[in-house]
């Protein structure tokens, strides 16, 4: 397909298509180079890692029955049938990109929704008294949590209604890997007004009244095969969030199968005999009794009734208590701006978050808590840098900034999972192999953090609830050899707990492919941990500043407990309120240099995992002086 091969608009009229056919949208081509499945066919290939109990059967994939040409005075075929349906959910800014698997009864009130090869599963029950189920991975197994009257069943295709209602629509071509041609139909819906500013140098693009989001949304189906969606995207930004980024979202509906006589109730429990305990988390995976809404972000009837209290569905409770946190936090940075400090606070992604939520990011757990159960401290396998064995008379340099040499990899984002841990471990790592090969590290050598979080339970680590750095080294060098994966061969980061791809302790340990990717897993091999400690009555500063300048970054477990640390934009954090004690510690960062301001204030650059919307451009400058924020206390570091 050509790069003249774009999405059209054509005269109304009937193309012919081969029987059942899910032609593919040229927009969803040319976007994500995916492939078409059609009807009358089985989906293309499901991931190898689904245990027998999470695939579809095969009768479930069976063949659907050709459709008549629809047109949007029918209902939605969605709307009231049963179906089946393999997405891919993505946001290209994050160069995200998820696959799900969907089994929906919503005329029972029913879903089956599984991510990332079946490594997460809810299992929805919609109704005060019904019992809804998540099944996630510990290691190599899957542990089972239950919840109590989950509100309904997740839309994952749009309320056509709203863009029948709302918006314009007219016919496209759509053409399948084949040059097969159907008649589609594009809906279209705008929920922004270009505005003049005052000086008419500029215009830009205003939300309206009643929406959540001010943007554009494209939603197209496949009129040939019955109606069937073929793809939804999104591009726009929140009206609430001050200066917010632009958002792009994307859903690619790779094949959908209406399931009329309803699909086996097997799909929606757990496996006979497995035990599930009660759960209740303010965050997950039941946000206020429904599914979190991720792919339902991009679903402009979602928008839209979040700012409706009317509707018994809606979410305005939430939206309202979100509100709230936006207005207090605006003011907390404008209040702290307006005082003229070492350092200015900004709006970024976390605005409208809520103090549990933020808490959600703070991974590190002390780590004798982590091993309470075990005879001995694992990390007695460590070593000690005091900087008495270092070359102690050498003079340092007075700046080090190991970006500028090539050490730093770009800013992470952990999304909300508390795996800062892995974040901090893999950071070190990577500074070491570059330092290795004298020279930057390319994109599939980067390592992998989703690694550390799905294999170093067996040390005490506790995955998205949190870890120790040190530990994860611990786990490499007693389980794996050593060896920690790249991400481009392990699998990228899920944004939650996955299975174990690689751990040379387990039985599956002669297999060296992951089943996420379908590739041979490679990485690098550690040979030794260390933390860093200054001797007794000495200064930590100039030890920290020693390790950093002879090894390279280092992994730092720091407080992240104060508000104002969230909304760091720039400057030298110096709020002496940050303690940095043992126990205060609860967030890892990587170390990467230190430098003085030009009024002689010392100061460490880190580089934090909250993307590059937080700080400057993902990292920060937090004052020497006092051990702000504990920066000092217990940094660690990897040896190749």
């Amino acid at each position: 397909m050509t790069d003249s091969a774009v999405l059209h608009e054509v005269q109304p009229r009937t193309v012919t298509a081969a029987a059942g056919g899910l032609a593919f949208g040229v927009l969803g081509a040319l976007a994500f180079g995916l492939a078409w499945t059609g009807a009358g066919k089985s989906l293309r290939q499901l991931p190898a890692v689904l245990p027998d109990f999470l695939a579809p059967s095969a009768s479930s994939l069976a063949s659907a029955t050709p459709a008549l040409e629809w047109t949007p005075d029918q209902p939605a075929p969605w709307e009231r049938n049963a179906f089946e349906a393999h997405l891919e959910f993505r946001m290209p800014y994050m160069n995200f990109a998820q696959e799900v698997y969907v089994h929906s009864d919503a005329p029972r009130g029913r879903m089956r929704i599984q991510y990332y090869s079946g490594a997460n599963v809810g299992l929805i029950h919609a109704g005060p008294t019904k019992m809804s189920y998540e099944m996630n991975p510990v290691g190599d197994r899957l542990a089972c949590l239950q919840t109590p009257g989950v509100k309904r069943v997740e839309h994952v295709v749009p309320d056509l209604s709203v863009f029948l209602k709302h918006g314009k629509r007219h016919k496209v071509d759509l053409v399948d890997e084949n040059g097969v041609h159907s008649s589609g139909i594009e809906f279209k819906l705008v929920t922004s007004a270009p505005v003049t500013s005052h000086s008419g140098n500029f215009t830009y693009e205003q939300g309206l009244s009643s929406w959540l989001y001010a943007g554009r949304y494209s939603f197209i189906v496949n009129a040939t095969a019955g109606g069937v969606p073929v793809n939804m995207t999104f591009r726009g930004h929140n009206v609430m969030l001050v200066n917010s980024h632009v958002d792009d979202y994307a859903i690619v509906y790779r094949a959908f199968y209406l399931r009329p006589e309803g699909i086996d109730d097997n799909m929606f429990f757990p496996p006979l005999g497995m035990p599930c305990i009660p759960f209740q988390n303010a965050v997950g995976p039941f946000l206020h009794k429904q599914l979190q809404r991720g792919l339902a972000m991009v679903m402009p009837h979602v928008h839209s009734e979040q700012w409706q209290p009317q509707q018994s569905e809606s979410s305005f409770a939430d939206q309202e208590l979100r509100h709230r946190a936006v207005t207090e936090n605006l003011e907390m940075i404008h209040s702290h701006n307006r005082r003229g400090l070492s350092y200015s606070l900004g709006v970024n992604h976390m605005l409208d978050w809520t103090d549990e939520e933020r808490a959600t990011l703070r991974g590190h757990r002390p780590r004798k808590d982590l091993f309470a159960l075990a005879d001995d401290d694992p990390t007695s396998i460590c070593k000690i840098f005091d900087g008495l064995t270092a070359n102690m008379s050498q003079p340092l340099p007075s700046r080090i900034d190991w970006r500028e040499h090539g050490l730093v990899t770009p800013p992470k984002d952990q999304g909300t999972c508390g795996s800062c841990w892995t974040f901090g471990a893999v950071g070190a790592v990577e500074g070491q192999v570059a330092k290795h090969l004298g020279r930057a590290l390319r994109h599939d050598e980067i390592l992998s953090e989703q690694h550390l979080l799905d294999c170093s339970w067996k040390l005490g680590n506790l995955g998205c609830d949190g870890g120790d750095s040190l530990l994860a080294y611990v786990w490499l060098l007693q389980k794996n050899k050593g060896q920690l994966a790249t991400d481009h061969s392990y699998g990228h980061y899920l944004n939650q707990d996955g299975f174990c791809q690689f751990d040379e302790s387990s039985r599956q340990a002669s297999s060296r492919t992951s089943r996420l990717t379908g590739l041979r897993i490679t990485g690098s091999t550690i040979r030794s941990c260390w933390t860093v400690v200054a001797p007794k009555g000495h200064d930590p500063a100039p030890i920290t500043r020693r390790a950093l300048a002879s090894v390279g970054p280092l992994a730092v477990s720091i407080n992240a407990d104060l508000p104002d640390f969230y909304y760091y934009a720039s400057g030298v954090y110096d709020n002496p309120k940050c303690k940095g004690g043992v126990s205060d510690l609860n967030h890892v960062v990587v170390l990467v240099g230190y430098g003085k301001t030009e009024g002689g204030e010392q100061y460490w650059i880190i580089k934090n995992s909250w993307s590059s919307h937080w700080g400057e451009g993902g990292f920060g400058r937090v004052a020497v002086r006092g051990n702000i924020c504990g920066v000092m206390t217990v940094p660690v570091f990897a040896l190749l």
